[in-house]
């Protein structure tokens, strides 16, 4: 008989397993399969952690989500300013191609976002939004301390942010990690006061 714990751990796997196919396949990239074979167990198993794929993929977005709301609390209690808490999250980002060329999650999430479950995408909707607040506070914050200028409003300006820094780690995939750093480097100059 399968332990709590041994349960825990190897929904933790199919968690860590399916998040390494999402990030550079996508979520339409991969299935059961794929993760059965790489843990050497039969479909069913992971059919009884996660019984649609689709609960499978609101799990890795709510993993996400988490993730990221800990690195934001984090950061804005250990980093000061505006640049060193943009250069922490610009290197979120260029993590991603740092391991293998993945694609950043929200990004993947918006591109495929008409192809996924309903939950995947009210989940994807709560990182997206997640992101874009942490962004707007921190722009907000550093356009009022005067390090940082924009037209508009922060949230905005996250969009921008946001949707610039995704669209950098997709090019970069194929033009390679340069094109990510002129990239950040245009987006600073379009930021500083």
């Amino acid at each position: 008989m399968m332990t709590a714990t041994r349960r825990s751990d190897t929904k933790s796997e199919i968690l860590d397993i399916a998040e390494r196919y999402w990030l550079r396949q996508g979520y339409n990239g991969f299935s059961y399969q794929h993760i059965a074979q790489d843990l050497g167990v039969k479909s069913a198993a992971i059919h009884y952690h996660f019984p649609a794929k689709g609960d499978l993929g609101v799990a890795l977005v709510e993993r996400m989500r988490r993730r990221f709301v800990r690195w934001a609390e984090r950061t804005d209690a250990e980093i000061v300013g505006f640049w060193p808490r943009f250069d922490a999250f610009v290197a979120i980002y260029e993590a991603y191609l740092d391991d293998g060329k993945k694609l950043c999650p929200s990004g993947i999430l918006d591109a495929e976002y008409h192809t996924i479950p309903e939950g995947m995408q009210e989940a994807a909707h709560g990182l997206t939004t997640a992101i874009l607040r942490w962004l707007t506070r921190a722009l907000r914050a550093g356009r009022d301390a005067g390090e940082v200028s924009f037209n508009g409003e922060p949230e905005g300006a996250a969009i921008v942010v946001g949707a610039t820094l995704q669209g950098a780690v997709q090019i970069a995939r194929s033009l390679g990690r340069d094109a990510f750093h002129t990239t950040v480097e245009h987006l600073k100059k379009l930021l500083h006061p």
